[in-house]
């Protein structure tokens, strides 16, 4: 007799397998480098995986009481398990157990069909557990400050924002509560990430990784820091230089990711015009990265989720929006790029945001996308400024040539938008 499998079944177990197998390998690769005994390794994770799997393919692939009884079963089989290993050693932790519990329920997640969400929650419990060392430091260089702007950014998002009103209201319906509201946790999440990067990096990356990171964050603050930093070491004039080049050319991925989120369409419209000035970046910080490899230093960020700098967005943010929405009204194209220039003296972000929403209703991309890149030129005029009063006179012309010449490139694809 001949067993016959379906390719639905058969793609379940095999991604079961592929989970089990993942995890088990980590798991034994821990064991050796620590030199503890741990509870389950690349046998038991994949045969976990493939018992969840199975319990969901016997009952037609549903998850039914051949499932939960087999959860139980290794819950327990893993409760003994961890009193053992726990009474033999101390300060054990729950990670093998909890990825142990997690196969499982992968596997008959797989066998259900939700084997895309299987992939991606396997893969981020993969990096998770990969990361324990980064992940720790990271954990020790938080301060208390950082804890408490998190725990108000967090009420702020899942406890004030709910409760703004989302109507349009004002002069020219330009004022949004609730869309001020998430546009202040969106560019404060997108600034954690790269305050996040750099915590979890720590000094002595290089000063391109430092800047590249830096810049996800604030390009400016990273600008201003590394020119601080060429003042004391003026050797490393060249190198700082090609990270605060770096961390400028990391702004167009930044507001361009912003822009899907808020109009994929703009975005889409957007893209072109943004390339050639990342590119302009990307050119110009070479030669300063051959001049010394090994410098490095630390930006020193403002953890973005306290209240003070959002609530300062919010209002730059608002007042962006308005004199947009005024300005095109009034003037037509001229006016909106007049207020672009205005804006990008200070941020980026805000008319990036502000010009999205507005393409969502009027549609009119090419003047929205000139706004977008004036607003660029007028932020690099305001960065070189920057590292000539604040660096020495090799990083503020090395500065000044890569930013002023990454958005003479924009100001040239103009022509093409």
């Amino acid at each position: 007799m001949i067993l016959a499998f379906s390719m639905d079944e058969a793609a379940g177990l095999g991604v079961a397998l592929a989970v089990g197998l993942l995890f088990g390998l980590q798991r034994e690769r821990a064991q050796r480098t620590t030199g503890r005994r741990a509870l389950a390794g690349a046998r038991t994770f994949p045969i976990v995986a493939l018992l969840g799997a199975v319990s969901v393919a016997l009952a037609g692939g549903e998850v039914g009481g051949l499932a939960v009884a087999g959860f139980c079963a290794v819950g327990l089989l893993t409760a003994v398990g961890y009193w053992r290993t726990s009474a033999d050693e101390k300060g054990v932790g729950l990670t093998t157990e909890a990825l142990l519990l997690l196969a499982y329920v992968l596997g008959a997640g797989a066998a259900a069909g939700h084997r895309q969400l299987v992939t991606v929650v396997g893969a981020a419990a993969f990096v998770l557990v990969g990361l324990k060392e980064r992940l720790h430091g990271f954990a020790g260089r938080l301060t208390d400050e950082d804890e408490g702007a998190f725990l108000k950014f967090v009420a702020v998002a899942l406890l004030v924002l709910p409760l703004l009103p989302d109507r349009d209201v004002g002069p020219f319906g330009a004022l949004n509560a609730y869309d001020v509201g998430r546009m202040v946790v969106l560019v404060a999440g997108v600034s954690f990430v790269g305050y996040v990067a750099v915590k979890v990096v720590g000094p002595g990356h290089g000063l391109l990784v430092t800047g590249l990171l830096g810049g996800l964050a604030s390009s400016t603050a990273t600008t201003a820091a590394f020119a601080r930093r060429s003042r004391e070491n003026p050797e490393l004039s060249a190198p700082l230089a090609a990270g605060a080049i770096g961390a400028c050319g990391v702004s167009f991925p930044r507001i361009f990711a912003l822009a899907v989120v808020v109009s994929p369409a703009f975005a889409q419209r957007l893209w072109p015009a943004l390339l050639p000035m990342a590119l302009g970046n990307a050119v110009a910080a070479v030669p300063g990265l051959l001049a010394v490899r090994r410098a490095s230093t630390e930006v020193p960020l403002k953890n973005p989720f306290e209240l003070a700098p959002a609530v300062w967005f919010a209002a730059i943010y608002a007042v962006v929006v308005l004199v947009a929405r005024a300005a095109q009204a009034w003037f037509g194209d001229a006016g909106l790029i007049v207020a672009g220039a205005l804006a990008g003296t200070t941020d980026m972000d805000a008319i990036t945001l502000s010009v999205a929403r507005i393409f969502s209703t009027s549609g009119d991309g090419a003047s929205l996308v000139r706004a977008v890149v004036v607003a660029a030129v007028a932020n690099a005029v305001v960065k070189s400024a920057i590292a000539w009063t604040a660096g020495t006179r090799e990083y503020g012309r090395r500065v000044a040539f890569g930013v002023l010449g990454s958005a003479a490139l924009g100001l040239l694809g103009l022509l093409f938008v």
